[in-house]
């Protein structure tokens, strides 16, 4: 590996002393007039293809200023020859306010090729903080690599990403088989909305009766490739399903999939807003129609302030109830740093999954 550009044999021991080093310029004789504040508030291993890393970066730039860490950017170069596993280290800091002295954090990057996958065990769990939460981040798309789940042992959570995948629904399904507590990012991206909707459902103003939903239609931000709207919307309508007990109904044509819910057939409908990557994977629209033909329209849209909501419900073109609301941003590193922050019960997001997974099997043929 190299330490500050000089090669040396790979070690725990020696990438933990190149870590210490990092702060002694900083503290000086006087701990007290220290210019930097170290902060570690846990373990995130991120592992990553080489094409997909510049962008994992981005992401992570925005995370660490509200979730210091020890950070394991683990990069896969499947040309790679060798056993080789390069390391460097290095320090990421911020200013949370004006004035104050800057926060940082450690990071540690590795690149490692197909063989050197199988000492990724041994150079990243000793480095692992103790009675730290450690979580998982694979963003893989479809590579196989064996070697992560010799990490996973050591993670109280796994973040997944079906989006990356050309078979979506096959890895949501071994998210709900696993025995460990493994999520799709989605699951925390849409949490905000999840949130908002719930409150909204529960205020007696709102007339509309979820109970006798008979259709729905969801309109999501497509990208550049990746089938991330395809799987925000199928997991919108899994958690409404999971919550009024829909099952889902083999078959389905033009462009309509069904679930059965206890008052009756449900049919959802999913389309895609124009492409858009600075929403992508996004929610555009959520409506809904009750057996009385009550409507209920969701909508997310950009405000000056940031990102809003709204709702309104009634009769087409007499609506008796409307609201607005700010919403959380829930792009990709909001979703991170949800999931890095937020307690969340594996067994909802498998409930979720479960019924979802039928409707984007049907959705992706």
């Amino acid at each position: 590996m190299f330490l500050n550009g000089h090669s040396v044999t790979l070690s725990p021991d020696k990438i933990e002393r190149e870590l210490s080093s990092l702060w002694k310029p900083a503290a000086g004789k006087d701990v007290e007039t220290n210019s930097v504040s170290r902060v570690v508030l846990g373990n995130v291993l991120c592992v990553s293809s080489a094409d997909q890393m510049n962008r994992l970066r981005a992401v992570i730039q925005k995370v660490v200023p509200v979730y210091p860490c020890r950070l394991f950017l683990l990069e896969y170069q499947p040309d790679e020859q060798g056993d080789a596993i390069q390391a460097a280290v290095n320090a990421q800091c911020f200013v949370p306010k004006k004035d104050e002295v800057p926060v940082c954090c450690e990071v540690i990057h590795m690149t490692f090729g197909p063989n050197g996958a199988k000492h990724l065990h041994g150079c990243v769990a000793p480095l692992l903080i103790a009675d730290l939460q450690t979580v998982l981040w694979i963003s893989l798309g479809d590579i196989d690599l064996k070697q992560t789940g010799d990490l996973e042992q050591y993670c109280d959570r796994i973040l997944v990403q079906a989006s990356l995948s050309r078979k979506p629904s096959a890895l949501l399904r071994r998210m709900v088989d696993s025995p460990q507590a493994v999520f799709d990012l989605s699951w925390f991206r849409m949490r905000p909305v999840r949130e908002q909707m719930a409150a909204f459902f529960d205020d007696p103003a709102n007339s509309f009766q979820l109970s006798r939903i008979r259709r729905v239609e969801i309109s999501a931000f497509t990208g550049d490739g990746g089938s991330l709207a395809e799987i925000v919307g199928a997991m919108t309508v899994g958690w409404l399903a999971a919550k009024l007990r829909w099952r889902p109904v083999a078959g389905g044509s033009n462009g309509v999939f069904k679930y059965e819910s206890p008052k009756g057939p449900v049919e959802i409908a999913l389309t895609a807003a124009k492409p858009d990557q600075a929403h992508c994977g996004t929610l555009e629209t959520i409506r809904m129609c009750d057996c009385d033909d009550r409507m209920l329209e969701v909508s997310l849209h950009n405000t000056e302030g940031g990102k809003a909501m709204s709702f309104r419900s009634g009769r087409e073109g007499n609506w008796t109830y409307q609201r607005n609301i700010s919403l959380a941003e829930n792009d990709e590193a909001d979703a991170v740093g949800i999931a890095l922050n937020t307690p969340s019960r594996v067994f909802y997001f498998r409930e979720t999954a479960a019924l979802a997974i039928p409707m984007l099997e049907h959705f992706k043929k």
